[in-house]
């Protein structure tokens, strides 16, 4: 006679506990095999052995894998045996790991397992067994990615971290022991890259870009509010709320790092969120909206009129050195340059944009009072994130944002053509473009740190020793002015 169930074990007081399968064969023999899956006790139901429907967690998907866990060993002839000889077995292990990784993790430890099993299926093996794992194996498996699998160093090291995890993981669960560590002798070091940005002109022709359509007015406002809002990932930008701008800054817990960053509201984010403002429906109904709707349809009526005057922007460093190059061409250069520099100083226009920074502020703090959990930048089914927990996000939560993530980039090939970049534009060109530009202004590397919200100096300082070294350049040129030969 036999008993397979799947229990809900805590500890002492604790608020939630690991499922665990206890198979009992006749009636004395007890095993025990964890799901690698806690449950709060809440959300339990002993007598079914389910978890209760709930949108706090994905109960289908765990309630799915319970089920697949009851049938296998519910079948099986001799299921203590087999859970005995599961204890060796690395496949085993892993695959009971994943359940319990954050679902950003679920997604490239599935990766890693489906390409482990593929190699293991080359060796004529099955299953993988811990004792199978050496440091010959690891260089074989390394051999295989780089050579049959076609992949790049930097992407087989990152393969390989996470297979060394996985392995660390299995130690400290007491799963194996090891005489030496696999990768004891595993050197994994990162290939330097060129990190993509855009130069300080590149992204003036994307400011001065008139977009034809709604969608590449749209993109061009995103790509441009991630850059000035201190390289802003494009998962935050896709989760930011109306609730998250208070007192003239934007507060928000970072979805990578799960880090707070807080962002003071310059001019420039003001005059892009005014965009956004126009287009919200729910701004409509402020008080505020109506002065905030008269200074916005001034100051764009008064910039429509002085780009009438000017053709097609060009920026001023490059008309000077346009002039250095050309002195033949002095006189419409002259008048050219005169004009930026005149635009750039009109008092109208710094009046003009001063009252509506000022009417922007005033209805943002209406929407994020009133309208707190409002996306931003509208894309996020708002029921799906009714409840999102930033710290456990759902499954159905996550491929949402991957997808937005994916449509963005997509968007973002229409605005490179628009603007008539040649370099390929993806989200993540936003923040090394910030952090290039930050170093452009001469900022200091503290500075870039806190904005970057880095952990350490030293995070930073790899980070900008791929952009940029215009900071570099400029100090060696004045050495030399300073100390001619």
């Amino acid at each position: 006679m036999k008993s397979v169930k799947v229990v809900l074990v805590k500890r002492g007081n604790a608020k939630e506990g690991m499922l665990k399968l206890r198979v009992i064969e006749n009636r004395t023999n007890q095993s025990w095999k964890s799901l690698g899956i806690k449950v709060p006790i809440a959300y339990w139901n002993k007598e079914k052995s389910r978890v209760k429907a709930t949108d706090k967690i994905d109960y289908k998907d765990i309630n799915n894998k319970i089920k697949e866990f009851e049938d296998e060993y519910g079948t099986a002839d001799n299921a203590s045996e087999k859970i005995k000889a599961d204890k060796n077995s690395y496949t085993v292990f892993y695959r009971g790991l994943i359940p319990s990784l954050s679902i950003g993790s679920q997604k490239k430890y599935n990766t890693l397992l489906k390409t482990i099993t593929d190699y293991t299926l080359t060796l004529n093996k099955s299953d993988l067994l811990f004792a199978d794992i050496n440091e010959d194996f690891v260089l074989r498996f390394k051999r295989y990615l780089l050579e049959d699998k076609n992949l790049s160093a930097n992407t087989t090291n990152r393969y390989l971290k996470h297979y060394k995890t996985t392995i660390n993981k299995a130690i400290k669960a007491d799963a194996y022991s090891y005489l030496k560590h696999p990768f004891l002798n595993i050197q994994l070091e990162r290939e330097s890259t060129v990190d993509k940005y855009l130069s300080k002109a590149e992204v003036q022709r994307i400011i001065d870009l008139d977009p034809a359509t709604k969608a590449l007015k749209d993109v061009r406002l995103r790509f441009l509010f991630s850059i000035m809002c201190c390289g802003m990932r494009t998962s935050d930008l896709h989760l930011l709320s109306f609730g998250s701008i208070k007192s003239d800054r934007i507060t928000y817990i970072m979805y990578k790092t799960k880090q707070q960053l807080s962002v003071k509201l310059n001019t420039n984010l003001k005059l892009l969120l005014a965009e956004r403002v126009v287009e919200t429906e729910e701004a409509k109904a402020l008080k505020s909206y109506a002065d905030f709707l008269k200074w916005y349809t001034e100051y764009k009526d008064y910039i429509k009129e002085k780009q009438s005057e000017m053709p097609a922007t060009i920026s001023l460093d490059l008309l000077k050195k346009w002039k250095e190059i050309n002195p033949a061409l002095n006189s419409p250069i002259e008048e050219r340059i005169a004009k930026q520099d005149e635009y750039k100083e009109d008092q109208q226009l710094k009046f003009l944009k001063h009252k509506l920074t000022e009417a922007t502020s005033k209805v943002l703090r209406g929407l994020s009072t009133k309208f707190p959990k409002l996306f931003v930048f509208p894309g996020l089914d708002v029921e799906t994130f009714k409840n999102f927990n930033i710290y456990d996000p759902t499954k159905k939560q996550f491929n949402q944002i991957e997808s937005r993530t994916t449509i963005y980039n997509k968007a973002l090939k229409e605005l490179q053509k628009a603007a008539d970049i040649d370099m390929n534009i993806t989200s993540h060109v936003a923040r090394h473009t910030y952090t290039n530009l930050m170093l452009d202004v001469g900022a200091d590397i503290y500075a870039i740190s806190k904005s970057l919200n880095h952990q350490s100096i030293v995070a930073t300082e790899r980070y900008i020793a791929k952009f940029n070294s215009k900071v570099v350049d400029d100090a060696n040129d004045n050495l030399a002015i300073e100390i001619p030969l």
